[in-house]
C-alpha cells in the first residue's frame, strides 16, 4: 500500500503509485473539495479503478483507494 497526503495532483499521484507499488497494490490518497476536477484531469493519462470514500473529518474531501493503474 501506498498514501500521500497533501502531496501533488492526481495524475501526479498516480505517476509515483505506477513506479512503486507492487502489482496488485492499492494507493490511499486523500483528497479535498476539488477532487472530483482532479479525477477528469487524470482520466486523460490513466486508466484506473478508484474507490472514493467520503472523509469522516470534511463532508467535502474523499479518502481516494485507488488500484489498478495504468498510462493509457
Amino acid at each position: 500500500a501506498m498514501s500521500a497526503r497533501a502531496l501533488a495532483p492526481l495524475e501526479t499521484l498516480l505517476e509515483y503509485a505506477q513506479l512503486h507499488l507492487a502489482p496488485g497494490g492499492k494507493a490511499y490518497f486523500p483528497k479535498g473539495a476539488s477532487y472530483e476536477a482532479e479525477v477528469e484531469a487524470a482520466k486523460s493519462r490513466w486508466r484506473f479503478k478508484l474507490d472514493a470514500h467520503q472523509s469522516f473529518t470534511d463532508p467535502t474531501a474523499a479518502i481516494f483507494e485507488v488500484s489498478e493503474i495504468e498510462v493509457r
